[in-house]
């Protein structure tokens, strides 16, 4: 499928050229209708920008050889790799061995510890393989974690018919375990244009993708819909926050710096008023600035770029923090390793500002700063 496509696209080459024009005009009257491209500010101007890189850079990528050298080499290497984190089959092997073991009476520990070691060995691949070849971890790496956890969630009658599943509640406790953590740190620190590309060469997708010969407009709403995704990590109830949005900063800022302490140390907590960041964790090294941003305001529903403005100004804050001291709490540079910043937002957050979201946390990554989001409802 994935060489099906290249061919398509390759075919449609013409419109790699005038991709950037097009895509930005049909960005804007997709994100901003009724607005002149003359009557953009700065900052809907880097949104367009964006948008149409990432799509243009797709379309184009697709027609050179080192990207889709890099898509067809990782799809048809697929079937040669079974060695990444615990794939179907290593599962199967895994849960086996420990259910024999349990039914026995032995010491099962041995065959935990043995498995343990060949996940954490085989993960360990994934930290270079994110530099060097991200767009291999998305297609296959993923894919075969993916398919493990995927095993431990088959139910147990399939097997009266001859399906493969785990029977063990146990070993099925430890693969979701390890590879949840893996599908995550893939997620994390992929590009987004590696994600994207993903996206777009899924099966369900490329028709749309090379539909009725308009590719580059098709392209640019699956990129639109892509950068426009809810990308939070959790969804909390305000009651259970004790925050209400849009009531200052005593009944919204402060009950979510509160909520978001109770999973962090409790000497992590800074001097109240100290500068940029309220808690420093100093076994990992992290700074911690805690926000929360109202996106149901009239002024952000009627420009979404406020949001990215808001959340820009608190990313540069923190990655040009120097040093400060409060209260006999003194935090400097050379104590951090990590900056991270607690967003919290509304979980009627729109797919606009959502877009002006995950532009915020990729120009997060570029200044070494992590936003984690997360939606009160």
């Amino acid at each position: 499928m994935v060489n099906a496509t290249l061919s398509v696209v390759q075919k449609n080459s013409a419109f790699v050229g005038s991709a950037t024009g097009e895509l930005a005009a049909r960005a804007i009257g997709m994100l901003y209708p009724g607005v002149k491209q003359s009557d953009l500010s700065e900052e809907q101007k880097q949104t367009i920008s964006t948008l149409a890189t990432v799509s243009a850079g797709l379309a184009g990528g697709l027609t050179g050889s080192s990207t889709a050298s890099a898509a067809v080499g990782a799809q048809s290497g697929k079937n040669a790799v079974e060695n990444n984190y615990l794939s179907t089959n290593q599962s199967l092997t895994f849960d086996k061995e420990l259910s024999d073991c349990r039914k026995s009476g032995g010491n099962c520990q041995d065959i935990i510890d043995k498995w343990e070691k060949i996940s954490d060995e085989q993960s360990a691949e994934i930290d270079q393989k994110l530099k060097d070849n991200p767009l291999e971890a998305q297609v296959i790496d993923k894919e075969v974690a993916k398919g493990g956890y995927d095993m431990t969630q088959r139910p147990g009658w399939l097997g009266n018919i001859g399906v493969e599943v785990m029977t063990s509640d146990e070993a099925k406790a430890y693969v979701q375990k390890w590879n949840g953590r893996d599908l995550t740190k893939i997620d994390v620190n992929s590009p987004e244009w590696t994600k994207f590309a993903v996206f777009a060469s899924d099966p369900e997708n490329q028709a749309m993708l090379v539909s009725g010969g308009l590719l580059v407009k098709d392209i640019t709403k699956a990129a639109i819909s892509f950068m426009s995704r809810n990308t939070a990590t959790a969804t909390v109830n305000a009651s259970e926050v004790g925050m209400q949005w849009g009531q200052g900063n005593m009944k919204q800022g402060m009950p979510w710096e509160d909520y978001v302490g109770k999973s962090l140390p409790a000497d992590a907590r800074l001097p109240k008023n100290f500068k940029i960041f309220d808690y420093y964790d100093g076994a990992t090294k992290t700074a911690t600035s805690v926000k929360s941003i109202d996106t149901q305001t009239m002024a952000k529903l009627a420009n979404p770029n406020q949001v990215y403005s808001s959340i820009k100004g608190n990313i540069d804050a923190a990655a040009k923090f120097k040093e400060y001291a409060l209260s006999g709490r003194e935090l400097t540079s050379s104590m951090i390793s990590n900056r991270e910043i607690q967003l919290a937002i509304p979980a009627d957050t729109t797919k606009t500002q959502w877009a002006e979201i995950n532009r915020a946390i990729e120009y997060g990554k570029s200044q070494g700063v992590k936003v984690t989001v997360t939606q009160v409802k």
